[in-house]
């Protein structure tokens, strides 16, 4: 094993002679043919198999030889090792193929060579995710384009719901999400887990060009998530301007509440986005839509801190002494949170002092 690991060709052929146990094991469980595997040392691979080397011994980790190799990309091996009965569709303790590491890692001629030896398309690891998924998060765009030229499953589901289309809207892979929905895929799909959409998770990562290409190919703009969360409020949540205009842009509804009642407009005061605030109330959000506790974007803004926001809504005509349904008032919540610049702003605009919440806030 010292010998293959040093690479020391002359010292194994030697210790090979004295036909010693090749199944012996390091901490990681690897044989002396995975440490040749790894550092890629092909004449030392063929001597270990043909000195009886076992092709598909595990290490800990679950992987085989052909594993090592196909994600390294040493294609010369992996030609060895399955020209000598290596399983192309073993998988590792993760249920990651030789053909789904050589897809993660980007390693074209790989895949080319385990598809030629009949390795499963779809097979998919522990989490459900298959070959294609990963080429597609990863972009490896000429993988994408020869694993569905094989037919792989353009809308195979993970265990999660997630689909090839999420991965590559996840990854901002526009070039693939255009060969994706060319050759079939629903764009509009939900994960099983939160409702996640294509759309909702580009929206959320600020990825403007996924955003405009899921648009322009039929996406729902007002699709929510199961809390009711829609695209445009992920964006206004994040802080992300372009998307957020984009989608307005696109006929999203600027008002729509999620399962709390919180519209973009509120989330948007609360995190400090004064750009997509004004962007938001420029484009007719509803400024006193309140949750469904009656709080409103202005006691939102009050609650952050965020000064510059509640100037802009009380100029826009925010009810200044709204009473939410427990008893709340701008005021009071800055008084809360210690927002003495925001406490002095909502006074100096005629705010009612002597309004208390039902904490006995003054």
């Amino acid at each position: 094993m010292t010998a293959c690991d040093k690479q020391n060709s002359t010292v194994a052929r030697f210790l090979l002679s004295k036909n010693p146990r090749k199944e012996t094991r390091d901490i990681l469980g690897r044989t002396a043919l995975h440490i040749a595997c790894d550092r890629g040392n092909c004449s030392l691979v063929e001597e270990l198999i043909n000195a009886g080397a076992c092709i598909n011994s595990c290490d800990f980790s679950g992987n085989t030889c052909i594993n090592i190799s196909a994600f390294e990309g040493n294609n010369e091996i992996l030609t060895v090792l399955i020209e000598g009965g290596a399983d192309i569709n073993k998988p590792d303790k993760n249920g990651w193929t030789p053909l789904k590491k050589a897809c993660q890692n980007g390693n074209i001629t790989a895949v080319e060579l385990l598809i030629q030896h009949c390795a499963v398309i779809d097979q998919a690891d522990n989490e459900g995710w298959t070959p294609l998924m990963s080429a597609c998060q990863m972009g490896h765009l000429r993988i994408v384009k020869v694993l569905i030229g094989k037919n792989a499953k353009i809308n195979y589901l993970s265990k999660t719901g997630f689909t090839a289309l999420m991965a590559a809207s996840q990854s901002n892979q526009v070039e693939i999400m255009n060969i994706l929905l060319t050759s079939g895929a629903d764009i509009n799909t939900e994960d099983c887990c939160k409702g996640l959409s294509p759309l909702k998770i580009a929206s959320s990562l600020g990825h403007e060009n996924a955003v405009k290409t899921l648009i322009e190919n039929g996406a729902n703009p007002d699709a929510a998530d199961q809390q009711g969360w829609t695209p445009l409020k992920s964006a206004c949540k994040q802080g992300h301007l372009a998307v957020v205009l984009f989608l307005i842009m696109s006929k999203a509804n600027i008002n729509k509440p999620d399962k709390d009642g919180w519209t973009p407009l509120k989330i948007a005061s609360l995190s400090g986005h004064t750009k997509i605030v004004q962007l938001l109330l420029d484009n007719n959000a509803k400024i006193d839509q309140a949750d469904n506790v009656g709080w409103t974007s202005l006691m939102s803004a009050c609650q952050g801190g965020h000064t510059n926001i509640v100037l802009m809504l009380i100029k826009k005509g925010a009810n200044i002494n709204h009473t939410s349904l427990d008893g709340y008032t701008p005021i009071g919540i800055a008084c809360k949170h210690a927002n003495t610049d925001v406490l002095q702003l909502l006074i100096s605009h005629g705010a009612n002092v002597e309004t208390a919440d039902n904490n006995g806030l003054h």
